[in-house]
């Protein structure tokens, strides 16, 4: 039987293509750049419903009363903070590597500032003045803001709300087959815009993609190295060893596969066999985690948004890298086909850059999406150790009630 090229693949070999396609025909690729376009405003298409209806559905299942109470909540602080430290690394990797030196798109001289609010006008546009406003001028950082409250709001509506939570919980797995069908024309997409790119721009863009690319895998590792020292020493008093040879597998599995879930049920058993957390328990946060907890592939997606809105000409301060920060590490996008990609994008919209640079990313996404996803698999057994510890009573009592003892 013939093997499947995989969808990444196909979406290499596009980018490989429309590199090409610059290169020998750069006046055709440059009027043929309208296709391009098409995608790229399909993939703004989406993004309102995204994060309208795929935030407000998750928040109402993350936030679910049923949720196990402490483990819940706990495993919810962790996602969060870990989320916004690996999202403030992504940026910190690009500023501190600077990949996009001396390379500039759009006809901005490298180094030139482009327009991006000031702190004072982030934060204050978090909290909408009117949310229909809010959609129209795409403010998508006060568009995330009120799906999470509106999210909170219907679960603490209660029975009242199941009614609401079911609506938007249909609505988000519409939306998902949307972003499905967007995403199936991403080689198409793809191999024009970066066609567009080369014959705009030469060979230089890709010195800057490679080294992107080494960006996300050395500041991942990094990273999750760190972060994962510091809570096994310092909070769930386990060896950091242990902690890495019992995570490895998995791990490996992450690289090979780009699929956490596939890679939780050993990730599951590993985490109960060599680190002693109960199998009901790692269960619970990794279902959970699978959906909140990011700390892999946030730094990707801060630093994604980051490498595009440098090429841009964008000169990053606290305001700009705080806004990536807070866009990057608050919205969640599980389920959601290329999720990080379309993170990036709303990302993106909140500076003011354009997205057609996106093509850059998605034609290198599964070289970076191997680390990611491994990440990910780290951090979700980093999760059930520190839960675990944190909320010892609450588990041992778990165990013993799913024992029958």
């Amino acid at each position: 039987m013939k093997k499947k090229i995989s969808f990444a693949t196909v979406v290499l070999i596009a980018l490989l293509l429309g590199v090409a396609f610059g290169f020998a025909l750069p006046d055709v690729a440059k009027k043929l750049s309208v296709i391009g376009t098409l995608f790229t405003r399909a993939l703004k298409m989406v993004m309102i419903p995204m994060i309208l209806f795929c935030v407000t559905s998750g928040i109402t299942k993350i936030s679910s009363p049923k949720a196990v109470g402490k483990i819940g909540l706990v495993t919810l602080v962790f996602a969060l903070v870990t989320n916004f430290f690996s999202s403030a690394a992504g940026v910190a990797t690009i500023l501190i590597a600077d990949p996009t030196k001396g390379v500039s798109i759009e006809g901005l001289a490298p180094g030139e500032a482009a327009a991006a609010p000031t702190f004072a006008e982030i934060i204050t546009s978090i909290v909408p003045d009117n949310i229909f406003t809010a959609f129209t001028s795409n403010n998508t950082l006060a568009i995330v803001f009120f799906s999470i409250v509106f999210g909170i709001a219907i679960v603490l509506a209660g029975e009242k709300g199941k009614l609401l939570a079911d609506v938007f919980d249909s609505a988000s797995e519409v939306t998902s087959k949307l972003i499905g069908i967007v995403i199936k024309f991403s080689p198409v997409g793809v191999f024009f815009l970066m066609g567009n790119t080369i014959a705009n721009y030469g060979a230089g863009i890709l010195g800057a993609m490679a080294k992107f690319v080494l960006c996300i895998w050395v500041g991942t590792i990094l990273f999750i190295g760190i972060w994962g020292f510091i809570f096994t020493t310092f909070v769930a008093k386990v060896p950091f060893g242990k902690f890495l040879s019992s995570v490895k597998e998995a791990f490996m599995m992450g690289i090979a596969t780009c699929s956490s879930a596939a890679s939780m049920p050993l990730n599951i058993e590993n985490t109960e066999k060599y680190l002693g957390v109960p199998k009901e328990v790692s269960t619970m946060v990794m279902s959970i985690g699978t959906v909140i907890v990011n700390g892999g592939s946030d730094v990707y997606k801060a630093a994604g948004a980051v490498f595009l809105a440098s090429l841009y000409g964008v000169k990053f301060g606290f305001a700009e890298a705080m806004l990536v920060i807070l866009v990057t590490s608050v919205l969640v996008t599980a389920g959601v086909p290329s999720a990080g990609t379309l993170t990036i994008a709303v990302t993106l919209t909140s500076l003011g850059v354009p997205v057609d640079g996106i093509a850059l990313l998605l034609g290198v996404d599964r070289l970076r999406d191997m680390i990611s996803t491994a990440g990910n698999v780290y951090m979700h057994s980093l999760a059930s150790v520190v839960v675990n510890k944190i909320c010892e009573k609450d588990t041992a009592s778990l165990k013993a009630e799913n024992s029958g003892t």
